[in-house]
């Protein structure tokens, strides 16, 4: 299979590859920030977003400064909004669970554009998690269930996989 080359196919690739394998994701996102097009912040979110679920976060947290600013300048604000969620999951892994809710309710409050059926889904799947973290079973239990139904929604397998896997292994928990 030849590798994506334009600005559009590495951000179509990072997303495909999202969940399916963060390095590949995080390798067209390294190319798309690269590119100079104005789709490089994109490039720069997917390298932060692959590195905060499996890396370390003080990479992640260097390229997603870099995608808020590329976001702001552009005046992206699904960009932003991506930026604020991932965020969240920065203040997760940080044992920050309840300042990372108190972030994720703001983002559903201050919410201006149309989600994407994966932006739900990387919403629903993080809250999910955070309430996980917090021992709020109920309100885990609905963002699984939530992430799931947006993961089917997009279409893409690797959410997908992911959704049904993250649902499986809580009611095993």
């Amino acid at each position: 299979m030849a590798e994506p080359t334009t600005a559009a196919a590495l951000l179509a690739e990072a997303w495909e590859q999202a969940y399916l394998s963060p390095v590949r994701a995080a390798t067209a996102g390294r190319a798309l920030a690269a590119s100079g097009d104005a789709l490089a912040p994109w490039g720069w979110w997917h390298v932060a977003f692959a590195e905060i679920r499996s890396g370390p976060v003080a990479a992640a947290m260097a390229a997603l400064e870099r995608a808020e600013q590329g976001f702001c300048d552009s005046h992206d604000v699904r960009g932003q909004q991506l930026v604020q969620e991932t965020h969240a999951i920065a203040l997760r892994r940080a044992e920050r669970a309840a300042e990372a809710l108190a972030l994720q309710e703001r983002i559903d409050l201050q919410t201006t554009v149309e989600r994407s059926a994966l932006d739900l889904y990387i919403a629903h799947n993080s809250r999910a998690i955070t309430h996980k973290e917090l021992g709020r079973v109920d309100e885990a239990v609905r963002h699984f269930h939530a992430a799931r139904d947006a993961a089917e929604a997009s279409g893409n397998a690797g959410a997908r996989v992911t959704a049904l896997a993250n649902l499986g292994g809580y009611h095993l928990d």
